[in-house]
Order: C-alpha cells, then structure tokens, then sequence
C-alpha cells in the first residue's frame, strides 16, 4: 500500500520526482554564444576591472616587499663587512689571494703561480669565465623574455593575417552585396528625385564622408591593384600597425612618423609629407566615390574645396588608402 502511494504513474518504479516531490528537477539552461558567455563573464565570474597577473596584491604583495627590502639590507651588510674585513687583513700583511680565499668563499679557487703566501692566483682566463658565468645568470632570462616578445609580435602577425583571410572569406561578399544593394537602391531613388543631385552639401556630412569607412579589400587583390607581392604587403602592414590607432587608422602626424621610419636614410621635409598627404587624402576621396559612399555633388565650389583640404590635416585613414598610395608613390622607389 505504501508503494502504489508513492507510484503515482503506476509503472511500478519509484523515481526521483516521485519520491521528492517538492524538489522540481529545473530544466537544462541552453549553451550560451560566445557574446552572452563573454558578458556574463565580465559582470557576474569576474565583475570589475582585474590587474594583470604580473601584478601581485593583497597580502603577498607586502610580503614580496619586506623580502627585496630584508635581501637588500642583507646584501649592504655583507659588503660592509667584505670591505672592512679586506682592510684588515691588508694591514695584516696577507695577500690579496689570501684575502680572497678568506672572505670570497663563492669564488673559484685559482690555478696560476703563487704569491708570497703560497696561494694560487687566479689567470685571466679564470677572470672572463667567472665574468661571463654571472652576466650568463643576469642576462639568461632577459633573452628569454626578448626571444617571447619576438614571438608574441609574430603571433600579431599571423593573426592579422588570418583576420583577413576570414573577412575575405566571411565578411567580404556579404559587403560586396551589401554595397550593391545600397547602389541599387540609391540610383533607384534618383531616377524620381533628380533635383537632389543639385541640393547643397552639409559641410559636416561631407567631413564624414571623406573619412567614412571603406569596404574592405583582401591583401591579395591589394598587392595585384598595388603592383606588390603579398609578402611586401603583409610587411607594410605589420610596419603601419606600429603607427596606427586603436583602430588601425593612421593620422597625419604618424604618417610623417611612420615614413621616416621605412625610409631611415632619407630626409623628408614637412612640405612633402603635407603634400603626400594631400595626395592620399585625395586618393582616399576618389576610392570611395568610386565605390558609391561618396557622389560629389555638381554644386561644390572653390572655397568648399579649400574647406576639404584643410580638414584633411584632421583625417585619419585605413591601410587600404595607404596602401594604394603607396603603390604609386615615390616614396616607394
């Protein structure tokens, strides 16, 4: 009778639910993306900025002080006492290999001629070895952090390599067809609207578009249209991300910086930088409206152009524009 009180479905077992019924089993949440795991990370695992973990804090913190602070103070005795006791054992009338062996126990013990105390001296030999053994033990683990940071600085590079091998893959023809999308749309409207091609340009609308975003190009057509070979395109750009922003866009006075930089053994003055500039600002302006993101409109005048020039000094652009620049520039040869 207890058991067909506890069966509620008749089926003869005893189950978890049945047994515990207050005790709901909750449902299996699903697995979330990559976005959601990232945003739930930074504000509930790990809510709040975290140091790096070079950084140590807290209790160990003042603990690793107090030992450099007692090995420091440790040291300065020691040599305190090394030079006193030198002193004397000089006015003693011991040598300076007896001193040695007294008070330098860590040093090797010498194998040259013998002096008046009967103690081998060390050579010269024995001096560049002892030498090059300690600056072997200070130097060892500079040249390991340098041999990382040389890799780390290769890993940035074929990642950036790989990034444009996924957005030409992955992100290009969905821009491609997106950008025809907008021509389409837009010569559509233009057909009803043809007063609109004669309407004055707003001066901030026009700032943004001489900077706007370009749509993106593979390093391979890049290095057909800039006459270059892949490899020298992915080197001018591992050089240009040295000078760019957070946004891999270069300004003008990184573009000076970033041309004495390739070309050491020349001297550029600021008049051919500020006309280089110009000329990839212009360059810049033609590429998007070629692609359809900018159509000049029949009513700019002089003095609009003027405005253009002048805050193209302000301007940054991608490595695209640079990159076309620098294909047809002298700066090349």
């Amino acid at each position: 009778e207890i058991f067909r009180l506890f069966d509620l479905d008749k089926n003869g077992v005893i189950d978890f639910p049945e047994l515990f019924p207050s005790t709901e089993r909750l449902p299996t949440p699903p697995r979330p993306n990559t976005p959601d795991f990232w945003k739930k990370w930074c504000t509930v695992v790990h809510p709040g900025e975290r140091s790096p973990k070079w950084h140590v804090s807290g209790p160990r913190e003042l603990e690793i002080l107090l030992d450099a602070a007692n090995s420091q103070d440790e040291a300065a005795r020691n040599r305190k006492w090394m030079s006193s006791s030198f002193r004397r054992l000089k006015n003693k009338g011991k040598s300076d290999a007896r001193c040695r062996e007294c008070l330098a126990s860590h040093l090797p013990r010498g194998s040259g001629p013998k002096d008046r105390d009967g103690v081998q001296t060390l050579t010269q030999a024995e001096v560049h070895a002892c030498r090059r053994n300690y600056a072997d033990a200070v130097l060892e683990p500079t040249k390991n952090i340098q041999r990382i940071v040389y890799d780390m600085r290769e890993q940035r590079r074929a990642l950036a390599s790989y990034r444009q091998q996924l957005f030409s893959v992955a992100l290009e023809p969905a821009l491609r067809q997106r950008a025809e999308d907008d021509r389409r749309a837009v010569a559509v409207g233009l057909v009803g609207a043809g007063h609109l091609l004669n309407r004055q340009r707003d001066p901030d609308d026009e700032a943004k578009a001489e900077v706007s975003e370009v749509q993106g190009t593979s390093f391979k057509d890049l290095a057909q249209e800039c006459t270059m070979r892949t490899d020298q395109l992915e080197d001018l750009f591992s050089e240009f991300l040295k000078f760019a922003d957070h946004s891999e866009r270069i300004g003008r006075r990184a573009f000076g910086q970033m041309l004495r930089s390739h070309c050491p053994a020349r001297h550029f003055a600021e008049c051919d930088i500020d006309a280089w500039w110009e000329e990839l600002g212009r360059l810049a302006i033609r590429s998007e409206a070629r692609s359809g993101k900018r159509r000049p409109s029949t009513t700019e005048g002089a003095e609009q152009a003027d405005g253009a020039s002048r805050r193209l000094r302000k301007a940054q652009f991608p490595f695209e524009h640079f990159a076309r620049w620098y294909g047809l520039s002298e700066v090349r040869t």
